[in-house]
């Protein structure tokens, strides 16, 4: 028996907004994660930038956590501390007068 070749195949890769979608992001948000080197691998077919699903499953499932004192992904951990660096620091026992 012959197999119907007109079956729709599924989706293999998403755009950064359907992508976004899937995750539930923000579009803007995985744009700065890709830029910043902390989000799931991608690929440049041209000029488009384009999500393998398996790319998106993958990089979710590494950020798994069974509690919220579970240690955090290394990449996430790091991009924690480079917002603390920008932050004014306090000097601490100063006064205002």
């Amino acid at each position: 028996m012959a197999q119907d070749t007109n079956q729709t195949t599924p989706l293999r890769y998403l755009t950064t907004p359907e992508a976004a979608g899937y995750l539930r992001l923000k579009p803007n948000t995985l744009e700065k994660m890709r830029s910043s080197g902390r989000g799931p691998r991608f690929r440049g077919h041209g000029r488009n930038v384009v999500y393998a699903i398996e790319d998106l499953d993958a990089w979710s499932g590494e950020r798994v956590r069974q509690s919220t004192s579970d240690p955090v992904a290394p990449e996430d951990d790091a991009a924690a501390e480079s917002s603390e660096e920008g932050a004014p620091q306090s000097a601490g026992g100063s006064s205002v007068e």
